[in-house]
């Protein structure tokens, strides 16, 4: 298993939704992975971009305050960083398939690789910044993942 810290029932959902957003089961494996700082936790706060109840980037997927502006206007008005983070890690992989499938996070992509999927979190300009953020994730996803994209 390479990724032992990942319940069985959280891998399967894992790839359901993989399957219905239309991307490989391991660029989403990979891109929780990374995001969780390798917990896959529904719970894993970060601490950045706190929110009244003092809880910052939030789960599976690293969730933020601008995620949750979105859930409010376009599924469930009374989400909440708080309820995110008291999901179980199945219950947060719907909203990590809602945030993957919003029009404006997916831009049009096929998500036919692990960049694409990673760009709907964070939209990768031409920048050194964002350039090493590429590069940290493609490190990253190849040291600690199950699948090693050729680019």
């Amino acid at each position: 298993n390479a990724y032992p810290m990942c319940p069985p029932d959280l891998a399967n959902k894992i790839v359901e939704v993989a399957k219905t957003i239309g991307t490989h089961p391991y660029y989403l494996a990979n891109l929780i992975n990374f995001e969780s700082a390798r917990t896959f936790s529904a719970a894993k706060d970060n601490g950045v971009d706190k929110d009244s109840a003092g809880i910052g980037y939030i789960g599976l997927i690293q969730f933020g305050n601008g995620a949750v502006d979105d859930f409010k206007s376009r599924k469930d008005p009374n989400i909440s960083k708080t309820k995110l983070k008291n999901m179980t890690e199945v219950e947060q992989m719907d909203w990590v398939e809602f945030y993957l499938q919003m029009p404006h996070k997916r831009k049009g992509s096929d998500y036919k690789s692990s960049i694409d999927l990673y760009t709907a979190l964070i939209p990768l300009q031409n920048t050194p910044v964002e350039q090493t953020r590429r590069r940290n994730y493609h490190t990253m996803s190849n040291n600690h993942g199950i699948y090693h994209e050729k680019h």
